[in-house]
């Protein structure tokens, strides 16, 4: 057992400027392949539907993704949640945080 921290990167996948899905969720796992893969940090990504309201007040819905982080830093991840939010256009995501006791079952 080990604790550390575990970090949630919640991003939509629709434009901000077009409202309109621009990028593909394999566009997506292919970014964060290659950015997880120059950090060595293991990661998991979920697909899921939310929603929230834009800074112009229009509520938006919108297919959005789960990245989850594991054995990164909190630079690391701010770099990362920086990085995809230029990248996809983002008005915004969210980055959570949590400790917890993790488990490698080998």
């Amino acid at each position: 057992m080990k604790s550390q921290e575990v970090y949630n990167i919640y991003i939509g996948l629709k434009d901000k400027e077009t409202l309109l899905k621009e990028v593909t969720y394999e566009e997506f796992i292919e970014m964060i392949s290659d950015i997880c893969t120059d950090y060595n940090i293991g990661f998991s990504v979920k697909t899921m539907n939310g929603g929230y309201l834009s800074d112009v007040g229009k509520y938006i819905l919108e297919e959005s993704l789960e990245l989850t982080l594991v054995g990164a830093n909190e630079e690391q991840v701010m770099n990362i949640a920086n990085t995809l939010k230029e990248k996809f256009n983002q008005e915004s995501i969210i980055v959570t945080k949590t400790v917890c006791d993790t488990y490698i079952i080998k």
